[in-house]
């Protein structure tokens, strides 16, 4: 009998264990499925590390789209509020420009063209005369004469008779300093007796500038005093100034 309980209870021990084998199996197992259902620490740390990135990439890119928003949005106010100014290029600037030694454009002077009076007054007293003689004081002798004076004051103006061109700046011992003026068509006028002359050669005037004072007389008129030697020719012969000034008035 005591046999009988002895195995019986070495059954119920060898039973025992073999439960519990199986349920720490069991146990053991099912560790394992939840260790591969679930990532391990360096798994999670590689997520977050990917999901960082990621985050930050997006970050990025809203960031840059954000800025190229603001350049572009900047750059549309500027142009609205600042629009480019376009210039258009005149059309004589195409043109080649004007020498500065070209020719001046000739003047015209014709039998019905007009002298304007070149000093203050109109007192003649030396006529011109080429067909007889006339009579000269300070030389007292009668000779003719290829001009006319005009009594003047010293420094008194004088002025530019018509239009033309300076063809002359010089000096004579006769009248003294002179300039000789191209009216065109052949025809020339000369201012005598002057000083502070206000023109060069090569100067075009227009009637009524300013080309000069009147100066001493020379030792050839020191008798009838201070005056302005005015002579005229037409294609080189003399010709009567008075013809072409308004000598009444």
């Amino acid at each position: 009998m005591y046999t009988n309980k002895r195995i019986s209870k070495d059954k119920g021990i060898i039973i025992l264990s073999i439960i519990s084998v199986i349920a720490l199996s069991a146990l053991i197992a099912g560790m394992m499925m939840n260790k591969e259902d679930k990532p391990g620490i360096s798994q999670i740390v590689q997520l977050d590390e990917t999901t960082a990135s990621s985050v930050s990439d997006e970050t990025t890119v809203k960031t840059e789209e954000k800025v190229a928003a603001n350049v572009e949005k900047e750059t549309t106010e500027v142009s609205t509020e600042t629009p480019t100014e376009t210039y258009e290029i005149p059309e004589s600037s195409t043109q080649e420009p004007a020498s500065v030694n070209a020719a001046p454009t000739s003047p015209s002077f014709t039998t019905n063209s007009v002298l304007l009076w070149p000093v203050e007054t109109n007192d003649v007293i030396i006529d011109f005369s080429m067909d007889a003689t006339t009579y000269f004081a300070t030389l007292d002798m009668y000779k003719t004469s290829d001009a006319v004076c005009v009594r003047s004051e010293i420094g008194s103006p004088v002025y530019a008779a018509a239009d033309g061109i300076i063809t002359a700046n010089s000096y004579n011992e006769e009248i003294g300093r002179f300039i000789s003026m191209d009216l065109g068509d052949q025809y020339e006028l000369t201012y005598g007796q002057l000083k502070d002359i206000q023109v060069d050669e090569g100067t075009t005037v227009s009637a009524g500038d300013l080309i000069g004072y009147i100066s001493e007389p020379t030792k050839y008129y020191s008798v009838e005093g201070a005056n302005l030697y005015l002579k005229m020719s037409c294609n080189g012969t003399p010709t009567d100034p008075l013809d072409y000034l308004n000598y009444g008035e």
